[in-house]
Order: C-alpha cells, then structure tokens, then sequence
C-alpha cells in the first residue's frame, strides 16, 4: 500500500538537508543543481526586454535543463495595470502556480538563459508570498553547460491539464485576455502528477514599495533606495532609457548600483562575497545598518539581482515593484547629474 505520510515525511526531511547544504544562501551551484535535479522543481523564468525581440517560451521548448519547466513573469503577474510584470494578488498567484504544476512542497531552483535576469525577479516573488524554500542557479543556463551538464533538445509539448481548484479560478486568464498558461514539458516526459495542491499564500508587505513610498522617503531618507539600472547613465541621465519616451535620471536622494557591477564575468555569475560586499561598502552602504534597503530599476525585474546580492551578504531588501517606469508615470521628481 503507498504511503503517503512516508513520502511527505522523505520529502521534509530532504528539504531540511538541502537547506542546511546551501547554509543560507539562495544562489547554487550547476554541480549542485545537477547532484540534486530530483529532489528539486527547476523552473526557467527568463526574460527578455521588448527590445531584444526574443521568445524565452519558444527558446526554453528547444533548449533547457532536462526536467525544467517554464514560468512567464510576464503572465504570473497583475495584468490588470498597464505596468509589466508586476506582482499579481495572492489568490492569482496561487491559481497560477497550481496551473503550472510547481511543487512548492519541495524546493525550487530558478535559472535564466541569461544571467539572473528573471530568476531573480521570480526567487523575490516566491518569497513576497511567503514561499522560502527557492533557490536561484549561478550563472544561470550557461553555467549549466559550461559545467558540462545535459540539455534537453527535445520539441516539447504544451500539457493542457491545469488543476485548477474551481471554475472561477480556471477561466481567470481568459478572463484577462491572455493565453492559457502552461507547462512545458518533453515529449518523452509523463503527465505532470496531481500533488501540486498549492497551499493559500499571502503578500508579505514588507517585500514591496509603492510610488507613494518612494515620494514619502525623498523627504524623510528612513530608507536607502538603491537603483540598479544598467548603465549608469540612465541613473545620472547621461544615456537613454530602452524604452521610448521614458526620461532616464534618478529619484532625489537615491544610489546607483548598476546590477551588472555585480556579475564577476561576462556569464552572469555573481560575484564572490568577499567582492560583493566590498563593492556595496565601497559605495556607502552600511551592511550593518538597521536603515532599510529599497532596491529599483526599470520595471522592476534587474533590481531584483541587487535584492539576491544582498540576501547573499545577509540583508533582506524591499523592492518598488513600480521602479522607473512607474516614477516617471506618475510625475516623480527627476535628478539628472
């Protein structure tokens, strides 16, 4: 007879040693991905700016870590507001989750085909929800393969069974005009399993910033905001923003981090800690300090590579969610130097 508290204990007891195994930290390795691949979820969240004009769905069908499935942040997301990829309600998150067959019962490595550029951004999700047990792969795909490690090259198909908990919550995403969400998996790969039950999550406040937040601290300085547009000159104004007709420039009182200051090479892999945390105090910011961190971009995704940087050296950051984009919509005073 299967024994279901067995397993559910097996599987508790391998997530605590597989916590205790990262001491911490929330970046892993590709050697420890690949000794650990089936005891973890390995979902790809990469993303792309519009200008890039690339799929990361289309590339993720052809090319990705056997077993891995693809998240869209730009569809587990609010996609009720004109801004991308912002954080959606707690309910849509979960229903979304459960459609995509994630196992949060166990832990949950992300990567991106470039970089951190996305993982980050859905590692930071998963914990404004209140889901901990995530993890995000240094260095991302390329790390993967240039540890020598396999890759599916296999077309994979698009498995249409969503679980979702009630009629309401299964037509949400047509309901919003969007497509059907999926999971993508091999054709050579069984039916995703029935034990994704999601359990109800909640928004934890305390990971999110609004404009008004933002606004209040230009005159009270309680928190560091800290923004990680890449180059620089977006923050000083001296180069464009990607998108047209966005001004470039910086909110008053705030610091610049471009997040590409913290990749030690040209892959996407982080830097060391001893180099992180020497590059953070080198700018002025004191880890030790008890003043909130507020990290920013453009849109809310690379900022969370400098929220990963510092959870790395000990420091749980806000994000605002908004970022530039959001700023400059709503008329946010603009320093340009």
């Amino acid at each position: 007879m299967f024994d279901c508290d067995a397993v559910d204990s097996e599987r508790r007891a391998a997530s605590m040693a597989l916590k205790a195994d990262v001491n911490g930290r929330a970046l892993v390795s590709a050697a420890w991905l690949n000794e650990n691949r089936s005891s973890v979820g390995v979902v790809d969240s990469t993303w792309h700016l519009p200008t890039e004009k690339r799929d990361a769905a289309k590339d993720h069908r052809t090319r990705r870590i056997p077993g891995s499935i693809f998240l869209d942040i730009d569809k587990v997301a609010n996609l009720e507001t004109d801004l991308p990829h912002m954080l959606p309600s707690a309910e849509f998150f979960r229903e979304s989750l459960q459609a995509l067959r994630i196992n949060v019962g166990r832990p949950v490595v992300f990567y991106s085909a470039n970089g951190f550029v996305g993982s980050a951004r859905a590692w930071w999700t998963f914990r404004a929800f209140g889901l901990e047990d995530v993890y995000v792969l240094d260095g991302g795909l390329q790390a993967w393969i240039d540890s020598g490690f396999p890759l599916d090259v296999t077309e994979a198909r698009a498995c249409q069974s969503l679980g979702y908990s009630d009629e309401t919550s299964a037509t949400a995403f047509l309901k919003l005009n969007v497509p059907t969400p999926v999971i993508y998996a091999a054709q050579d790969q069984a039916e995703p399993g029935a034990e994704t039950e999601v359990p109800t999550v909640r928004l934890r406040e305390s990971f999110v910033r609004s404009f008004d937040d933002i606004i209040r601290n230009i005159d009270t300085q309680k928190e560091l905001l800290v923004d990680a547009r890449s180059p620089a000159g977006r923050f000083d104004g001296s180069v464009p923003e990607p998108r047209a007709g966005v001004p470039s420039g910086h909110a008053p009182g705030s610091l610049s981090l471009p997040f590409t200051d913290l990749y030690q090479d040209k892959n996407g892999r982080m830097k060391e800690l001893a180099d992180l945390r020497k590059l953070v105090e080198d700018l002025g910011i004191d880890l030790k300090s008890t003043k909130p961190i507020v990290t920013s971009c453009g849109t809310g995704v690379t900022c969370a590579i400098t929220s990963l940087a510092l959870f790395e050296l000990g420091v749980n950051s806000s994000i605002y969610d908004g970022s530039w984009l959001d700023y400059v919509a709503r008329d946010g005073p603009i320093v340009r130097s």
